[in-house]
């Protein structure tokens, strides 16, 4: 006999000589029928067999007739040839007989790995802890808001993690999946006792699509099946959702701050304070301007001022960390009643031109008539003339017990009369009401942001009373140059009146009202009251509190909807996991092999124990029943459904549209800053499971494919070329992914290896898909058209326009104090010494943002200044001293603007005073410039003034410096680009955070030029009104601006020649500032319905735009995984098509579709009965095979090798197709050619 050729005699012929072995059913039963004793001489001799393996050939020919006189190793076999090489020929070797013996008795151990029970206990409670910790983590997001700070680089790592983790428990809920799938029939064959059939051994999960696993799973109530499906899905599920699980929002967080107080109020009485006129102006002018009010000054009350502790460079909030503390608030409040009835009395002593009035004044919820008396000048007995009087009631009790009894109330009325035939004058119209003020400290919550604080009360607080009258300091500070009290026939009427009447040349009969006394009241009280508590009741001081600051913070926030969902899967999943634990056992016995491999199905189909008989039976059964007949030859055009070839052109398409698609929206994303824009704190749901779909797709397919590699590996490798027996007792298909890419490589499969490692990959791209999209604030922008409804024109002079009184240019004058406040604003639209139209938006956006800021170019007005040095000859200066102290006076004859020369010159005095307490060495003020009535020009379209400063000489009768300047200013226009704010959508107002930015290079005149009144700051000199408080003698005009404690330049400076330049560019400018606001006064003009000015064009610029970006690094990544998996597929595509033209057969081709390697479903029990039923490897299969270790059983089968296709078989003289072992003249190997 050749080497190499069988020994083995057909299954037919040895089958029959046999001893049929049945398998005990407890350790204690005898498995063979000859008698152990007989097998094993004595318990020495055993014992020392087992510690020294041999082995010995198993007999081919029927056993001796003695069956119970065990064969003695090393003898030879009968039928066997004298030159058989031992060596070389197909022998089997079993283990010694006390080994073999030991093992007889042993039960069947092999369970699948993934199906026992402290696999599925292990999974349960993850599902139950997974589903128990994200409920938790919810409720602690959403009682915290958010789980923690994190910065939104750090974002990505909380939506990798877990889509990262959920995607690894999915791959190992796949191998439960997958082994339910390949062992259900297995499991359901052997433990069915009672089987009916139902085609159970011709059925093969592993080979059919999820669906149809599903349907029939459900058909036949194979409910394990069923559940490790739809969990499996449910763990794709949870990838896809877990990608949205987490997501950063915006979040205020309030954390304790020490604050410095720095002030507090006093209580007391008004005769203690020193009164100036500054905050009458100072107060009209933020409410006229609409200017911000300062800092410790809202609507409502005056309330201390405060920064955050040892803070120099911080001392307020912003609008990104604003400031709330507690605070004392100083309330001013009065309330009034209107008089009911009138009675009055005129009379008048001989010679004096005063008559008497005398009022008994009945008021509303009064107990008795007010007594008031006034006397008034009656200048014209044909003029109606009126009188306004204020009296103090200071009865006891007061007369009426409805008002406040803080302080006495008091009466304001007001008359009217006219005089008859030369008598007494009768008044005809009346007014008044009687008043009480109210004033007291209470604390209030401040709320501050840098930019417009917000007071909120708070309840039950204590409310301490104010000594002070806040309505005797409104009265003191309000400037009776606005009026006298007892006059109504001046312009501006009275105090009480000017927030309401302001200026009128006659007297107005709607004065004489009850209801508008009341209201001009009340209003000034609000309007003025807590500008007066702010001067005069404020004192400075240091105190210690305890505030907070509000930090906006990105914190990670727990999507609900999500969290909720994955917690209902979770639960049930574990649910679904313990019924498998609760069940399992009764479905998954142990068997004696692993059936998932080539020679676990041969033992267990073709051995020697009762399992083989019990399955070959309900084979026998399903058979008859038919009509499931499989051949063992099976289709040669069929191919799993994941590698056939139209579904991996579908997948080569849809994985390029994907790369296309994220390549695509990067490129979107770099070009666009970003993609979309998102709403500010919208959960990620979709941009986060989109991409993760699209990826669990990828994944699932490279899976699927992959798995369709792994389980016809073996039989691929056999069909191509001879293996040894341990290639039969593996599946790649049943391994982990490391695993199963060792053996890959050892088994040199190199398209499965490529399969495994992009499986592998495609594993990480939901992970990675989770962080491919970030939300970011990126500024955007838009146009938008903007509505200008002011323009400026020539000054046109009307009487009757408040603009035209001297005391707006007091009230333009107190910006130069005011603007030393905390958070100054100008005036509206006005910028230092620019000027711009007021603009609008044209369309009101609703949604519009307080964020959102307009980027627009307009023209603007400013006043431009050409100063010199005048001639020497131009003006006199003349020092002289006497007993009040030293004069300097500046006689000047200017020159008109039409070039002819005034002969009444015009002076400037600075007196020096003759006390070392009254020496005031420095001086500065204006020269005085042409008036109409010395020029007699009216209008011209430039303004004449001038500047003088200098310093008495401490030493002798004259001056140690005097530098003289005179100015011929015109107004210009420059474009300027204006940033502005609007908080309703179409008011707009200055952006202080981004300054309006002039382009000086294009500064011009108006052409023509816009003419200006000779008059422009005439009242200008009455500085002392408002510059009082700063307390510089002798600085006056625009200069207590400029220098210290206002402005920047020392005292000293004004005698410092070299200072010169520098001085007159600083007068220059406030000079400027205070012009620009007479021009948005004097020259500003409204857009009527005949206006014909184009809507400017304008840019929103959305500062808290939240765009939807696009992560460059993860994009990469996936690219380069993506274009792997493709290439992949794209070549298995070539491939196919190639290995047709060539012929096949070349090692760079890859085999993807393994076309006829199997038949269709040749998992399963039939299928794999009818490979190996013409099989030679049951004949080779030692005693007790169905529990030797993979290991033994190698041994076994030493120098066999094995064949998957045709082999001839001369006993029978048939070709089989099957998986044999080589034998060269018994079992021999034909072709290698697929069915």
């Amino acid at each position: 006999m050749a080497p190499g050729e069988s020994h083995s005699p057909t299954l037919e012929q040895s089958s029959a000589q046999w001893e049929q072995i049945s398998y005990p059913s407890s350790p204690s039963e005898s498995l063979w029928q000859p008698s152990v004793s007989d097998l094993i001489a004595d318990t020495n001799e055993a014992t020392q067999v087992q510690n020294e393996v041999t082995y010995q050939r198993y007999c081919h020919t029927p056993p001796a007739q003695d069956s119970n006189t065990p064969i003695p190793v090393g003898s030879k076999i009968e039928g066997d040839n004298e030159d058989t090489d031992t060596v070389g020929a197909s022998t089997n070797l079993i283990p010694t007989e006390a080994i073999e013996t030991r093992k007889l008795f042993q039960k069947p151990t092999w369970r699948p790995f993934w199906l026992q029970r402290s696999i599925m206990i292990a999974f349960s409670g993850f599902f139950f802890g997974s589903a128990i910790a994200v409920l938790s983590i919810l409720f602690y997001s959403e009682r915290s808001k958010g789980l923690a700070t994190v910065q939104m680089e750090l974002a990505n790592l909380w939506r990798f993690g877990p889509p990262a983790v959920l995607a690894i428990v999915s791959t190992l809920w796949a191998r439960v999946e997958f082994q339910t799938l390949r062992y259900f029939p297995w499991m359901t064959v052997h433990k069915d006792t009672t089987f009916s059939g139902h085609h159970i051994t011709s059925l093969d999960y592993t080979s059919l699509i999820l669906p149809k696993v599903m349907f029939l799973s459900l058909k036949r109530k194979d409910t394990l099946v069923c559940l490790a499906s739809v969990l499996a899905i449910l763990m794709k599920a949870q990838v896809v959702l877990s990608a949205s699980l987490f997501y950063s929002k915006a979040v205020e967080h309030s954390f304790p701050l020490e604050i410095e107080l720095l002030d507090s109020f006093q209580t007391k009485y008004e005769s203690d304070f020193r009164y100036d006129k500054f905050t009458y102006f100072a107060a009209k002018a933020f409410h006229d301007f609409r200017m911000n009010l300062p800092f410790g000054i809202t609507e409502e009350a005056a309330y201390q001022t405060f920064k955050p502790a040892g803070s120099d460079t911080v001392i307020r909030g912003t609008s990104d960390m604003p400031i709330t503390v507690t605070v004392d608030a100083l309330f001013t409040d009065i309330q009034c009643l209107p008089m009911k009835e009138c009675e009055s009395s005129v009379t008048r002593q001989p010679n004096n031109p005063y008559y008497n009035y005398a009022f008994d004044l009945l008021f509303e919820g009064c107990d008795r008539p007010v007594h008031v008396e006034d006397s008034v000048n009656w200048w014209s007995s044909e003029s109606k003339m009126g009188s306004w009087t204020k009296g103090t009631i200071k009865e006891t009790p007061p007369p009426c017990p409805s008002l406040p009894t803080q302080f006495h109330p008091f009466v304001y009325v007001g008359q009217r009369g006219k005089d008859q035939n030369g008598s007494m004058p009768v008044v005809t119209e009346c007014a008044a009401i009687i008043c009480s003020p109210t004033a007291w400290v209470s604390k209030v919550e401040i709320h501050d942001d840098g930019i417009k604080p917000v007071l909120r009360l708070l309840p039950d607080k204590e409310v301490i009373e104010v000594n002070s009258n806040p309505w005797n300091l409104l009265e003191n500070v309000i400037s009776l140059q606005n009026g006298s009290e007892n006059e109504a026939s001046v312009p501006w009427a009275s105090p009480v009146t000017w927030l309401e009447i302001s200026e009128v040349i006659t007297v107005d009969e709607s004065l004489f009202q009850n209801e508008k006394l009341i209201t001009a009241v009340q209003n000034l009280t609000k309007a003025y009251g807590p500008f007066v508590s702010n001067t005069y009741l404020r004192e400075n001081g240091k105190f210690s509190t305890i505030g907070s600051r509000i930090e906006i913070t990105q914190k990670l926030q727990m999507n609900q909807r999500i969290c909720i969902a994955m917690a209902v899967i979770f639960a049930v999943s574990a649910l679904a996991v313990i019924w498998v634990v609760i069940e399992a056992p009764r479905i998954c016995e142990t068997c004696p092999r692993d059936p998932g491999t080539i020679l676990g199905s041969a033992i267990l189909l073709h051995g020697d124990s009762k399992f083989t008989s019990s399955i070959q039976e309900k084979i026998e059964v399903e058979e008859q029943q038919g009509p499931c007949q499989h051949e063992a030859c099976g289709d040669p055009f069929y191919s799993p459904f994941a590698l056939q070839c139209w579904f991996r052109i579908i997948f080569a398409f849809y994985t390029l549209g994907l790369i296309i698609s994220i390549t695509t929206l990067l490129h979107i994303s770099y070009r666009s800053d970003g993609i979309i824009t998102l709403a500010e704190g919208s959960p990620s749901l979709w941009w986060t499971s989109v991409p993760a779909i699209a990826t669990v797709m990828i994944a699932w397919y490279s899976s699927s494919s992959d798995m369709a590699l792994r389980d016809l590996a073996i039989i691929s490798k056999l069909s191509s070329k001879a293996m040894n027996i341990s290639a039969l007792d593996m599946s790649l298909s049943d391994m982990l992914g490391v695993r199963a890419l060792y053996h890959s490589f050892r088994l040199k499969a190199t398209a499965i290896s490529l399969s495994l490692i992009l499986a592998i990959l495609s594993g990480f791209l939901s992970p990675l898909s989770a962080t491919l999209f970030t939300s970011q604030a990126i500024p955007g922008t838009h146009d938008v058209l903007v509505k200008q409804t002011s323009w400026f024109g020539p000054y046109l002079p009307d009487l009757s326009s408040p603009s035209y009184s001297w005391q707006t240019e007091l009230t333009v004058g107190s910006t130069l104090v005011n603007n030393q406040v905390n958070n100054f604003t100008y005036p509206e639209f006005t910028y230092g010494d620019l000027v711009f139209p007021s603009v609008e938006i044209d369309t009101p956006n609703t949604f519009w943002s307080s964020k959102n800021s307009i980027k627009v170019n307009v023209t603007a007005a400013k006043l431009i200044s050409d100063c010199s040095r005048p001639l020497p000859g131009d003006y006199d200066l003349t020092v002289s001293k006497n007993d009040q102290g030293t004069t300097a006076t500046i006689d000047r004859k200017p020159l008109c603007p039409n070039g002819k020369n005034i002969s009444e010159p015009q002076q400037k005095s600075y007196r020096n005073g003759d006390t070392r307490d009254d020496v005031i060495s420095y001086f500065a003020g204006s020269i005085p410039t042409p008036e109409d009535s010395y020029c007699e020009v009216a209008k011209v379209p430039w303004i004449f003034h001038g500047f003088s400063w200098g310093k008495f000489s401490d030493s002798a009768v004259a001056l140690d410096h005097l530098s003289l300047w005179t100015c011929n200013s015109t107004l210009a226009q420059v474009p300027a680009e204006l940033t502005l704010l609007s908080t309703d959508g179409k008011t707009l107002q200055l952006d202080y955070r981004h300054p309006p930015v002039p382009d000086l290079s294009k500064l011009k005149p108006y052409e023509p030029p816009l003419v200006v009144s000779n008059k422009f700051l005439e009242q200008f000199g009455s500085e002392s009104v408002f510059f009082s408080r700063v307390n510089l003698t002798n600085i006056g005009h625009i200069f207590p601006a400029v220098v210290e404690p206002l402005g920047s330049f020392r005292l000293e400076s004004l005698a410092d020649p070299d200072q010169d330049l520098k001085l007159i560019e600083a007068a220059k400018h406030q000079f400027a500032i205070l012009a620009a606001q007479l021009i948005s006064i004097k020259h500003r003009y409204s857009v009527n319905e005949s206006s014909d000015l184009t809507p400017l064009k304008g840019i929103v610029v959305d500062n808290n735009r939240l765009r939807l970006v696009q992560n460059f690094p993860v994009t990469v990544t996936m690219i380069v995984i993506l274009s792997l998996v493709l290439a992949f597929h794209t070549w298995g595509l070539i491939s196919t098509g190639l290995r047709k033209a060539l012929g096949g057969g070349r090692k760079w081709l890859l085999d993807l579709e393994l076309k006829g390697v199997a038949p269709p479903g040749f998992s399963s029990i039939s299928m794999m009965n009818d490979l190996l039923n013409g099989s030679n490897i049951h004949e080779h299969l030692p005693r007790g095979a169905d529990f030797m270790s993979a290991k033994d059983i190698s041994k076994s089968f030493k120098n066999l090798e094995c064949r998957l296709g045709w082999f001839y078989n001369t006993r029978t003289e048939q070709q089989q197709y099957t998986v044999g072992i080589i034998e060269r003249d018994e079992f021999e190997f034909v072709d290698r050619e697929k069915c």
